[in-house]
């Protein structure tokens, strides 16, 4: 009687060996640790040649404007003496901040008033000078320098001198570097009699 073919021999008669039990187990490992393919993305841009134009076209534009706006923002004053709107700004932000504000000088706006030139009243030889300044303007400005000018019955100038803030302010206002709005402020200095014959005089501001 014939025996019954062994594993081996069915396996022979069926083509070899198949994959043993590991190596399907190992071969679905390698496929569960495979990085997933990648997929080009191509992303679309904006036309270079027109972002070039754009580009061009804006830098033009703000050369053209800021030379104006910068003009019309620096401006001290406007034409009805108003400040400009840089200058009230500036002024507002050193308020806050404490920094000294930068004063700007406008002699047009002082007026003088009240002058009055009479004999020392303790010293031979010396007049006294008392005036009131006041600043007509739309902010505080620097303390303008006054000169004292005498003349004679011809209108010929026979003396002058020039004082300045340090000279002539006192009191509370010894020092002060500011010229208030609208504070009428009195004045008052000493000054060598330049002699009978002055009998004209007058008081400018610089």
């Amino acid at each position: 009687p014939q025996l019954p073919p062994t594993l081996a021999e069915q396996l022979a008669r069926e083509g070899g060996p198949g994959p043993s039990a590991e190596a399907v187990l190992d071969e679905r490992a390698e496929g569960a640790d495979a990085p997933a393919a990648h997929r080009d993305v191509t992303v679309s841009e904006p036309d270079a040649g027109r972002r070039t134009v754009l580009a061009s076209s804006l830098l033009l534009i703000a050369l053209l404007v800021l030379p104006v706006h910068y003009a019309w923002l620096t401006r001290t004053a406007h034409d009805d003496g108003a400040p400009g709107p840089l200058v009230a700004l500036r002024g507002e932000l050193c308020a806050l901040a404490g920094c000294p504000e930068r004063l700007v000088r406008d002699l047009a706006a002082v007026r003088s008033q009240r002058l009055v030139v009479r004999s020392h009243p303790e010293r031979a030889g010396a007049l006294r000078v008392d005036a009131v300044i006041i600043n007509r303007g739309a902010q505080p400005q620097p303390f303008p320098g006054i000169e004292l000018r005498f003349s004679d019955m011809q209108g010929e100038l026979l003396a002058s001198r020039g004082f300045a803030p340090s000279v002539y302010l006192a009191g509370e206002l010894a020092g002060s570097r500011a010229m208030p709005v609208g504070t009428p402020i009195r004045i008052s200095f000493d000054l060598v009699d330049p002699g009978p014959t002055a009998v004209n005089y007058e008081m400018r501001l610089y």
